[in-house]
């Protein structure tokens, strides 16, 4: 039963996350979003889907959540001021820095709250 609802929840999540894609294009179908901006959507969503399936055994811990939600904040800001300032910026470096990234947030939630994590 409990997987079962796993399951639900995560399909949830992705109907919600392209239900809003397909929202937004509908309502704004003369908005040009550039294509480094997608992939910095993209690389996001993985980038937390990755989080949330590694640290889904401890999804019940208030700590984790806050601090992958501060993590959330600072990655788009950074990103969003990065972006902004270097409009031309390659969408190969998110091969880099997005593994970069899980791996570092991966061991600053193990120093700070003592939970690792678990990868398939």
């Amino acid at each position: 039963m409990r997987r079962t609802a796993d399951v639900a929840l995560l399909v949830a999540i992705a109907l919600a996350v392209v239900t809003t894609i397909g929202l937004f294009s509908y309502f704004f179908p003369n908005v040009q979003i550039p294509h480094v901006w997608w992939m910095f959507g993209a690389v996001t969503v993985f980038l937390w889907a990755t989080l949330a399936q590694a640290y889904w055994h401890v999804r019940r811990l208030a700590s984790l959540w806050l601090f992958l939600a501060l993590a959330l904040i600072m990655h788009c800001t950074l990103y969003a001021v990065l972006l902004h300032r270097y409009p031309r910026w390659p969408a190969i470096t998110y091969f880099l820095t997005g593994p970069t990234e899980v791996m570092a947030l991966a061991y600053l939630i193990w120093i700070l709250l003592k939970v690792k994590p678990q990868i398939l």
